[in-house]
């Protein structure tokens, strides 16, 4: 077969586009390949050693299998220096709390996952499929913040959950302490919303009674807000405002629960040292209302005249028909999510001091670095294992995120 000069020129296009991507794909996978390498290695110094690091010598005729002149796996024998071993594996639950640390990275993922969700998709459909004055300017401000670094925003987020866990605090006593205000502002604001989600789900709101309840929501909000905001904790002794409820407390609880014992501080729910504090600011993010964005005006026009013209409100729209077919974009952004969440460090290490609380990037870090460190192979071993979750799960999720992006982003 004769090669003319254009299956040459094919050929040798396809060889230069395949070593590149082979080059990335090392360049990528070689600090990973690498602390696996630590991690499985046996002797603490053999892994510095490149590539010899990657299959420890073993000289001894203790060496069960061999690749070359490499032991793969040997015995452990005092003094010799054997191939693979999972030692540095089992240590890392042995001396720290890693199934903690796995649990609370678990629970703040799934909350920013369903936050970043109910957000994005709130946030993008109006901008998407809604006509109103000033929608191209409120999108063009959100997709400018992309632009500013997220330490911009370390100090008013921690002033903002500070606040709220003050908050919290003044509401509980408020409530706890038998504060008539302060339980009919909460009932009226809550029944407002409930009744109002209700209205529209059924189409039966109008905008008489839309405003009506908007104006009651704000009225027990503002009342609210005056209550706790007055309340000043330092004022009692020790600023301890148990002390001062108490007796009623005792009655509610005695009457009610059957106990006396006072409840939790609210604030270790939503104010400093929770996890709600080290994943709400990021509920709000550019990227998400972007993707969705997109995702919402690629379906089709017809489509949605077709659930209006079934009688379809806008919310069962959004949620019986927009949401379903923009599942991949959901996945994909979920997947993001997912990563960014699992892999934050900086924002959760100021916010979180309890050590039963930290995400898993922020406990490896505080054991194992640090004057007190105990070993370079540990710490890998523990990184592999912070990592494998995440890899797993991308993994068996990709399809969806290379259809939602495809998708999405036009």
């Amino acid at each position: 077969m004769q090669l003319t000069k254009r299956t040459v020129k094919k050929t040798l296009s396809y060889f230069w586009h395949y070593s590149a991507l082979l080059l990335m794909v090392a360049f990528t996978a070689f600090p990973l390949v690498w602390a696996l390498a630590f991690g499985l290695s046996s002797d603490a110094s053999m892994a510095y050693l490149f590539p010899d690091g990657f299959f420890p010598h073993q000289d001894s005729s203790a060496c069960t299998l061999k690749a070359g002149s490499y032991c793969l796996f040997a015995s452990d024998q005092p003094g010799q220096h054997i191939g693979f071993s999972l030692d540095w594996f089992q240590r890392v639950f042995q001396e720290m709390p890693f199934l903690t640390y796995l649990k609370n990275s678990l629970i703040m993922s799934v909350m920013s996952i369903v936050g970043v969700l109910l957000v994005s998709v709130l946030a993008a459909y109006p901008l998407a499929r809604m006509d109103f004055p000033g929608r191209k300017v409120i999108f063009i401000a959100i997709v400018t913040t992309m632009m500013l670094p997220s330490e911009v925003g370390i100090v008013p987020n921690f002033i903002i959950i500070k606040k709220f866990g003050d908050w919290a605090n003044a509401l509980q006593a408020l409530l706890y302490g038998g504060d008539w205000l302060a339980w009919l502002c909460v009932l009226v604001f809550a029944a407002t919303l409930l009744l109002a989600a209700i209205l529209v789900y059924r189409q039966k709101a109008t905008a008489k009674s839309l405003l009506l309840l908007a104006a009651l929501a704000f009225v027990a909000q503002a009342l609210l807000i005056a209550k706790v905001t007055a309340w000043q904790p330092d004022a009692i002794a020790g600023g301890d405002f148990w002390r001062a409820i108490q007796p009623s407390w005792a009655a509610i609880a005695h009457t009610v629960f059957g106990s006396t014992q006072s409840p939790a501080s609210w604030s270790g729910w939503v104010g400093l040292d929770s996890h709600f504090a080290a994943v709400v600011p990021n509920f709000a993010t550019a990227f998400g209302i972007f993707l969705m964005k997109q995702a919402f005006e690629a379906i089709p026009q017809d489509l949605i005249d077709a659930a209006r013209v079934d009688g379809a409100s806008e919310m069962q729209i959004l949620w019986l028909v927009m949401v379903p077919v923009t599942a991949p974009a959901i996945a994909a952004l979920s997947i993001f999510t997912l990563v960014s969440a699992w892999n934050d460090y900086l924002w959760p290490s100021i916010v979180i001091n309890t050590k039963e609380k930290l995400p898993v990037a922020v406990g490896v870090f505080n054991d194992l670095t640090g004057p007190f460190a105990t070993s370079d192979n540990l710490l890998m071993a523990a990184i592999i294992l912070t990592v494998l979750p995440v890899l797993v799960f991308f993994a068996f999720t990709q399809r969806f995120f290379i259809s939602g992006m495809d998708g999405a982003v036009k």
